[in-house]
């Protein structure tokens, strides 16, 4: 971990956080997978990526950093297999 004064929680390298931010990709898409019986997969993945979107702007700004938590990814708009 990256130690910085200027912020409460430590940073993790880049390495741990690419780790750590596939397991949660992993783990919300299982969660929505519920969503392929009710014909909904084909949003699975992009509803995935704008949770992930949203998750890392929410880290990025409880640890000081100034960026709006606001996903521009609207999933709905085209989906493709």
């Amino acid at each position: 971990m990256i130690e910085d004064d200027s912020f409460s929680f430590p940073w993790l390298d880049e390495a741990e956080y690419q780790k750590a931010l596939g397991q949660f990709r992993m783990n919300v898409a299982a969660r929505l997978r519920v969503f392929d019986c009710h014909g909904l997969g084909i949003y699975i993945q992009p509803v995935t990526e704008a949770i992930v979107e949203l998750a890392e702007d929410f880290g990025m700004r409880v640890r000081g950093e100034d960026r709006p938590i606001d996903s521009n990814h609207n999933p709905l708009e085209s989906p493709t297999r």
